[in-house]
Formats: C-alpha cells, structure tokens, sequence
C-alpha cells in the first residue's frame, strides 16, 4: 500500500523545484524534475497493483501501457492514464542533448506538464499537491481522508 502522505511530499519537493528552476529560465531541468516525478508515480502505480516495485525502470511507454487494466478498466482512470502519456511525451525531448529543442520549450509548457502531474496525483490517490500555492493542510489532509473513503467504499460519483 502507498503511504500518500509520503508520495505527496516526495511530488511536492520534485515539483517545487521544477517550479523554481522555471523562474531561473532553466526549463530543461524542470522538465527534468517532471520526469522524475512522473516516476515517482509510476512506481506508486506499480506498488498499488502489484505490492513491489520494480528494481529498474523499464521505458515508460511500455510501463503506462501496462497499468491500462488498472488504472483504465478496473478503476476508471482513462483521463489520468491517458495524462500519464502526455507527460512522458512532453518530459523525454528535454532528457536528451538535442540543440533544436531549447526553442521549443517555454514556461508555460513546463507548467502544463506539473498541471498534468498534479491532476494525476489528484485523480490517483487523491492527494491535492501544493506546488506554488499556500493551502491549509488541515483541508488537504481531510481531501486525502475523503479520498480514501470514497475509494475504499466504492460509492459511484453518480449516488
């Protein structure tokens, strides 16, 4: 079982720092930083499903692909899983040496992507991430207590 308490704040520093090396105009490493958090949750994911986490990671693609049963079919977490993707593909030009890719990455990509990351933590393992934001954690901490008992009673959003 993921202690989301301790995935929600390993995300947050991983994406604090993304957020901080956008104001240095230093966007490759936030990228960077995106990517690892997008790992840090793709070894969650594999931990929820099967107990363990993999000793190495395998390619990324291949590793979303097989949570689609999970995520997708068992818990209906198409937009999450398909968010997964997004961030893989928008991290990966930027872990390379590529010169014509500086171009092509600004701040407000590597804000879509901790978008994109927030709103996969929050979907997940409904924890709400405070990245660039003041919120009382006594109203996070009772997110995350809500969370938990929607999942584990199975009450339908439609009820």
């Amino acid at each position: 079982m993921v202690d989301k308490n301790k995935l929600g704040l390993q995300l947050e520093e991983l994406l604090e720092v993304a957020r901080d090396r956008i104001e240095d105009g230093d966007y490759r490493a936030s990228m960077l930083h995106c990517r690892r958090a997008l790992e840090t949750i793709l070894h969650s994911i594999e931990e929820d499903m099967n107990g363990v986490s993999p000793p190495r990671n395998p390619p990324n693609t291949k590793w979303i692909t097989s949570f689609k049963g999970y995520l997708g079919i068992d818990r209906g977490k198409w937009k999450e899983w398909k968010l997964l993707f997004e961030v893989g593909n928008s991290t990966n030009p930027w872990l390379h040496e590529n010169p014509n890719h500086d171009e092509d990455i600004n701040a407000e990509k590597v804000g879509k992507t901790i978008t994109n990351l927030c709103t996969i933590a929050k979907g997940i393992f409904g924890i709400s991430l405070q990245v660039g934001q003041e919120e009382p954690p006594l109203l996070s901490e009772f997110e995350r207590k809500l969370f938990d008992l929607k999942d584990s009673s199975d009450i339908s959003e439609s009820a």
